[in-house]
């Protein structure tokens, strides 16, 4: 699990041995930004670091919602007999307050805190005040662990690849659906069109098609529409029962992160992170008929165009030739009305490699690689403008 740092500070100190309370608890965290990773905690300021009482983090055993728990008072040690904390403290690093800037002169807002794994230390990201992409409400944004820092006397700079990870969504969720709804209504009436030349018993072949969809909507929209957050930026902190960070604001929701919202019981939270709710997923999945579709295109051409696929796919036996030729054609129309558009939301393959990246061209050759990765429907509900 991933923990805050401003979490971590003032949480007691518990030995398992004896159940013992340790000092007052922890009064600050040694981290390595250089290299990415938490060092310790201080437990003790004492007069000078020499008479600081600190602990290693690979003698934490357990990060509780209330306490950290160590194994004995025995990981408890003085500053300078921690060699990596004590090297820490005599390098030049970065630190709580440090300005993080792009080699390219870009500001990205000062340190104000860490979010690191438990399990490992690594830092995943920082959390960053001011700079360009600074939220409006807070201030505040998340900075993705950079493959690396180069410390000055008063800024630490990072690669100007940094600033691709940190970009926003253009023009907002609003803006990108009002977006798909336009695009995706003149797709339907197109679609409409070839089903009404193509067989007079179309219609009814969908209205069966969507009562059946009706029946497994319940059960399935919880599970499945979770997945729709993929790509998607988290816009609040998303925690775990236990009290853990499982999403960051700021980070970019990946297979991996659904999951652990999966196993934890967390996929509503995490849906609503990221301005989505199940119950729109389930009124976009079981919408009562087909002439109702005008509404759930208003929600996002990603789900309309999964939809109709299991319309088609439900009605295969009646349908034949007819379903094959609507499908493709749809399908045709949407890549034609996106090639050349930019995309809004990072685009990213099965294994969480990117496609396209927020702002990026719409190309055949993207086309291609998201329907090789089977997630040509997320980069199709993704256009602008």
């Amino acid at each position: 699990m991933m923990h805050k740092g401003r979490d971590i500070v003032g949480k007691k100190v518990v030995t398992k041995d004896t159940g013992t309370v340790l000092d007052n608890g922890v009064k600050d965290i040694f981290f390595d930004g250089v290299h990415n990773r938490v060092l310790g905690f201080l437990v003790n300021e004492g007069g000078m670091f020499s008479d600081a009482l600190v602990i290693r983090f690979e003698d934490v055993e357990s990060f509780g919602t209330d306490a950290l728990i160590v194994s004995s008072p025995d990981v408890v040690m003085r500053g300078d007999e921690a060699e990596d904390i004590s090297a820490y403290i005599n390098e030049q690093n970065v630190a709580v307050g440090t300005r993080v800037m792009t080699e390219s002169g870009k500001d990205l807002g000062a340190i104000r805190d860490i979010y690191f794994n438990d399990m490992t230390g690594v830092i995943e990201g920082y959390e960053v005040t001011g700079g360009i992409f600074s939220d409006a409400y807070s201030g505040r944004s998340f900075l993705p662990a950079p493959s690396a820092f180069r410390i000055g006397e008063n800024v630490a700079f990072v690669p100007d690849e940094t600033e691709a990870l940190m970009e926003e969504q253009v023009g907002g969720i609003k803006g990108a659906a009002q977006v798909a709804s336009d695009k995706a209504s003149q797709a339907l009436d197109s679609a409409k069109e070839t089903i009404n030349e193509t067989a007079e018993n179309a219609q009814a072949k969908i209205d069966s098609a969507v009562d059946s969809a009706q029946s497994s909507a319940s059960s399935y929209a919880s599970a499945a529409s979770v997945d729709e957050a993929k790509g998607r930026r988290v816009r609040q902190d998303v925690r775990s029962q236990s009290g853990a960070l499982l999403a960051a604001s700021g980070q970019i929701v990946s297979a991996s992160l659904i999951q652990l919202a999966k196993e934890d019981g967390r996929e509503q939270e995490l849906l609503a992170a990221v301005n989505l709710s199940e119950a729109d997923a389930l009124k976009l999945k079981a919408s009562s008929s087909a002439n109702d579709a005008a509404d759930v295109v208003g929600k996002g051409v990603a789900t309309l165009r999964s939809k109709i696929s299991e319309l088609w796919a439900s009605a295969k036996e009646n349908a034949g030739s007819v379903k094959q030729s609507v499908t493709e054609k749809t399908e045709e129309m949407a890549i034609s009305s996106a090639v050349g558009t930019k995309a809004t939301r990072t685009i990213l393959s099965k294994n969480d490699d990117i496609i396209l990246n927020e702002g990026d061209m719409i190309t055949y050759e993207s086309i291609e690689k998201a329907r090789a990765e089977g997630v040509l429907d997320v980069l199709l509900s993704s256009v602008s403008s």
